[in-house]
Formats: structure tokens, C-alpha cells, sequence
């Protein structure tokens, strides 16, 4: 995006920054950023518009933060699915770690857990990477652990950046299911902003390739 600055009695800012393509890790789930972007119209309290998105096997869980830089401290998140079937407060609970599918009654435990591992895993990986080696080789690694929640197993990855448009993440399960890897890895190709190419596979001969186009209605 582009930026113009103007210099009078104030300070003032016309245009916009926008996001095509990013992740982050939030309570153990990475997240995509759907919509990122920060738009001055005069003044300096900029309009931000983000929305992430993450992929659960059978839903897909959005968070919209909509508002102005100088109330960014004051606004409530809002969560939706697809499809949408879960109430705030299951989505809420998604968000700081449980997952959907498992049953109803722990999903608050889950949250909980979730949300404890998800602070651990971010003081162990700074931890990590004040070590010299570590901190040359592996600066950008998103490195996280999550309990089993739902309908997955309890599992501790690492992901990075191999290039500006492929994101590479290992992942292993503990005490994975019969039905899923113990030891997986997933390459992610960001053909454009809005479509992707995620190849799957693991130790135990389960593999995947899914081709997804998102388009912003």
C-alpha cells in the first residue's frame, strides 16, 4: 500500500497498508490472515480491519477486529464459523484452544488447557531462541504445543517461512490416533492471496492435497 503524509498545525495521513498473505499463532492454532488493513483517512487514529481464519477438520473459525487504532484496547473480538453452528461461547472457547468435536461437557477444560499450553509453548520458545544457534538458524520458527482437544491428538510443532510464498510446519503427535500420523509435515504454497496448496503426509502413509481458492463476498 501507499501512505501520504501531510504536515500542518497536525500531523495528518491519507491511504491505506494491506496484508496478501500471513499467519499467527493464537492459543496453539495457527491462523491466516484473511483480511488485514490499516486505512488512514486524515488523522493519525487509523481504521483497522483484520479478520483470521482457521481451519478446523469439519469448520472454519473466523475473528473480525474492526474498529479504530485509539480504541483497539476497548473492542470485543467477533467470532464466526462455517458453517455456523456453534454459539459465541463455543467459538470463544476455539479460540483459546479446545477444539470442535469433542464433547460439549469439557470443551471448557479444553479451552483452558489449550490456552496454559499456549502460554508454556511461548515462554519455551523464547527461551529456545536466546540460545546462539537457535536464534541464527531457527529466528522465525513458530514453535507451539497443544493438548488433545476434540478430534485431535495431543501434538507439539514447528513451522517457518522457506520462502515468501511457501510455509513449511512438522508436527508431532502424541499418542496419535489409528487414524492419524504420529510424525507429519505440511507444505503450504500461496499461489496467489487467495489460493493455496497445502500437501500433507506422515510416517504412517497418510497423505493430502488439497487445493483452496478463497473468495472475499
Amino acid at each position: 500500500g501507499g501512505i501520504s503524509v501531510s504536515v500542518g498545525d497536525t500531523l495528518g495521513l491519507d491511504g491505506e497498508i494491506g496484508v496478501d498473505t500471513g499467519t499467527l499463532v493464537i492459543a496453539g492454532h495457527r491462523y491466516r490472515v484473511e483480511l488485514g488493513q490499516v486505512a488512514f483517512d486524515g488523522t493519525t487514529d487509523a481504521l483497522i480491519d483484520v479478520k483470521l481464519a482457521h481451519d478446523f477438520p469439519d469448520v472454519t473459525t473466523y475473528v473480525i477486529i474492526a474498529t479504530r487504532l485509539s480504541a483497539v484496547d476497548k473492542v470485543e473480538p467477533q467470532f464466526t464459523s462455517e458453517p455456523g453452528i456453534y454459539t459465541q461461547g463455543q467459538l470463544l472457547g476455539f479460540f483459546l484452544g479446545g477444539a470442535p468435536g469433542g464433547d460439549p461437557s469439557k470443551q471448557t477444560a479444553e479451552a483452558a488447557a489449550g490456552f496454559g499450553a499456549s502460554i508454556a509453548s511461548t515462554f519455551a520458545g523464547k527461551w529456545l531462541k536466546k540460545a546462539p544457534l537457535v536464534k541464527r538458524v531457527f529466528q522465525r520458527v513458530q514453535v507451539g504445543c497443544k493438548p488433545g482437544a476434540g478430534q485431535s491428538s495431543a501434538s507439539c510443532s514447528a513451522g517457518t517461512w522457506f520462502t515468501k510464498k511457501t510455509y513449511v510446519t512438522v508436527e508431532q503427535r502424541i499418542d496419535s490416533r489409528a487414524d492419524e500420523n504420529a510424525s507429519e509435515g505440511k507444505v503450504e504454497y500461496y499461489w496467489k492471496p487467495n489460493r493455496t496448496v497445502e500437501l500433507t503426509g506422515g510416517d504412517r502413509g497418510f497423505f493430502g492435497l488439497d487445493l483452496l481458492w478463497r473468495h472475499r463476498w
